[in-house]
Order: structure tokens, then sequence, then C-alpha cells
């Protein structure tokens, strides 16, 4: 068993699974950000940052898009069935 983040990038790797999310709610698990030992500018700006974006919801909205699906518009296949794409063998012979 997997995050629904971790899971969410194994997906994208084999496209033929998806995530399931257990009902009612979303599970949530602490990130860590590895930094230089000692770099307290650093550690000081990330975490501005960090607070910057959860105040104006741009994690919020991220997490609700990559992760959870939300608002996001299914893509329309490449090819039609009577076409195919193309691989690198019809490329050598052009």
């Amino acid at each position: 068993m997997y995050t629904a983040e971790a899971s969410s990038a194994w997906s994208l790797l084999y496209p033929a699974y998806t995530v399931a999310i257990p009902q009612p709610g979303v599970l949530k698990a602490p990130v860590a950000y590895p930094l230089p030992r000692g770099d307290r500018e650093l550690v000081d700006f990330i975490n501005v940052w960090l607070d910057l974006k959860k105040r104006d919801r741009t994690i919020e909205t991220l997490y609700d898009y990559w992760i959870l699906g939300k608002n996001a518009v299914p893509k329309q296949p490449r090819f039609t069935n009577s076409e195919r794409e193309p691989t690198l063998s019809d490329k050598s012979h052009s």
C-alpha cells in the first residue's frame, strides 16, 4: 500500500493502473525536504515560500489537480483507430 502521492507517481509509469483513495477522507502524509545542514538562510526561504503557497492555496490546488484529479481534462487519443503512431523503423525507410 502506498500513499496517494506515491501511487500517483507509479500510475505515470504504469498508466493501466490508477489510484484508489479510501473513503470517506483523504489520507495525508508528512513530507520532508532535504536541505544542507546549517544553511539557515535557505531553510528560512523554503519555510516562507511554503507558508506563502499554503496561504494562497497553490499547494491545495495542485494537490487537488494532480493527486485527486479535480478539474482534470481527459486527454484525446493522439491517433484514431485507422492510424497508428509512427515507429523508428518507419522513419528509417523514409
